[in-house]
């Protein structure tokens, strides 16, 4: 039995399947998908894959204050790190210009709540980040994540 393919990437999907789940196209107005041509060569982006299980421990420690440097320097052509330093350097500078706010704010009782609910939101959104990489996922976090510094 032939294995269908996805006309966009060449990837194996299944029966039923109504999206390609590595580009996303869409199968619900195409017509059959071509089956496999016998010898025919399907990349399945192992070079995405394999960026992403070399990097993913860098990609985690991005998200872990100053360790942002390690991807930089250790995975600097890395897709997968770059994105992930990208996001813990924009979460790391974020949080430093909250710090010097703060000190030039100063505080009360009240704003010192605000400043601790506003510190554990960026606590949350390193573990989101955490996850994200650890999964091998390029998930930008919330609020923030749509900054990039890194190109």
């Amino acid at each position: 039995m032939e294995e269908k393919v996805c006309p966009q990437c060449g990837a194996p999907i299944e029966e039923n399947a109504v999206a390609c789940r590595y580009c996303r196209t869409s199968f619900e107005n195409a017509e059959e998908s071509p089956e496999r041509v016998q010898g025919e060569v399907v990349y399945q982006q192992p070079e995405e894959e394999a960026d992403i299980n070399t990097n993913k421990v860098y990609a985690v420690l991005a998200y872990l204050g100053i360790l942002v440097l390690i991807p930089l320097f250790v995975s600097p052509k890395s897709e997968f790190a770059r994105f992930h330093a990208n996001q813990g350097l924009v979460l790391l500078l974020t949080n430093i210009l909250f710090g010097v706010f703060k000190l030039i704010i100063g505080g009360s009782i009240l704003l010192n709540l605000v400043y601790f609910v506003i510190s554990m939101t960026f606590f949350v959104f390193s573990i989101l980040g955490i996850i994200a990489a650890a999964k091998g996922e390029k998930k930008p976090l919330p609020i923030i994540g749509g900054i990039q510094i890194l190109k």
